[in-house]
């Protein structure tokens, strides 16, 4: 197995060798958020996050909800910039 962190909340996987089904264990404290190809994980222990994976290949393991953080500063950004705008054009008058 080798791997290569693309940022804190996305993984790049590679698994070769896999002769039989199997578990990829995560050592992140278990979330049900982070997706292995859009596969859920399953609780290891209690506190590690879990995956089967079936074969040999490669895999991107990735926190889902990060997906919405940089359509949410884009929204937050103009909401702030228009009522700045409207805030400029009131004062105004």
């Amino acid at each position: 197995i080798t791997y290569r962190q693309i940022n804190p909340t996305k993984y790049i996987v590679n698994i070769s060798n896999v002769t039989k089904p199997t578990f990829l264990v995560f050592s992140q404290t278990y979330a049900n958020f982070w997706r292995l190809d859009g596969q859920t994980p399953l609780p290891v222990y209690s506190l590690l996050n879990g995956f089967y994976v079936d074969k040999s290949g490669q895999y991107v393991v990735e926190f889902e909800p990060q997906k919405f953080i940089y359509p949410g500063l884009v929204i937050s950004a103009i909401t702030l910039v228009s009522l700045a705008l409207l805030f400029i054009r009131s004062s105004k008058h």
